[in-house]
């Protein structure tokens, strides 16, 4: 593994680049649940090369890129079956910076995994919640992906609203709903409106009739 490493960062061949991933994925679908720490840090560090390979590279063939994803996706199974023996955030993370690419599937995994990090004991929690929303809620197009972080948002409202209510109202609700009424998506439309008439509901906050203007736009 290694040696393939270092011929990722002294190579620009795609040819290269396809046979290394092609002997990754052998490992992964053979041994991948018997792998450890150590040897996932350098699987995800070739995965890693083999994704800016990509980006950096002219005319890469659809071959390549397609392998690339299905050992993404083998991954992502060992993940499932907890089976997956390496750092978790940095695999998500290297999902993340292709997280265009990948199927609706990848995602919904992907933005649960960065939700279970979303909590007051986390530092940073409301901050990673406005980014989260900001990238698959706001610039995302899929429905369902859209709809898990609406859902995400509400539940994350509804377990901090006592102590962090006007928090999570000033810096996450309204920046990212105070213009549902032009999003395009009606499903989304809906489900976001939905949120924000409970929220008015329970609101305990002065910013109840601020909830209000915006439902009733």
């Amino acid at each position: 593994l290694p040696s393939f490493l270092q011929a990722l960062e002294q190579s620009r061949s795609s040819i290269v680049a396809y046979e290394i991933v092609l002997s990754v994925q052998r490992l992964i679908n053979k041994y991948g649940k018997e792998q450890q720490m150590i040897t996932w840090d350098i699987i995800l560090s070739i995965v890693h090369d083999l994704l800016k390979h990509v980006e950096t590279s002219a005319n890469v063939k659809p071959v390549l890129i397609s392998n690339i994803h299905d050992l993404l996706t083998a991954i992502e199974e060992l993940h499932k079956q907890n089976q997956f023996n390496g750092n978790s955030d940095r695999f998500f993370s290297i999902i993340e910076t292709c997280a265009d690419k990948r199927p609706e599937t990848s995602i919904l995994v992907l933005v649960q995994h960065k939700a279970n990090q979303i909590h007051p004991a986390k530092e940073g929690w409301i901050q990673n919640l406005c980014h989260l929303l900001e990238k698959y809620y706001k610039h995302e197009i899929r429905t369902k992906i859209r709809l898990k972080v609406l859902d995400i948002l509400s539940y994350v409202l509804s377990a901090n609203r006592h102590l962090h209510e006007d928090e999570l109202i000033e810096n996450v609700v309204f920046p990212q709903l105070c213009h549902i009424d032009a999003d395009q998506d009606v499903e989304v439309r809906k489900r976001a409106s939905q949120l924000l008439v409970d929220l008015s509901h329970t609101c305990l906050s002065l910013h109840c009739l601020d909830l209000l203007n915006v439902i009733h736009r």
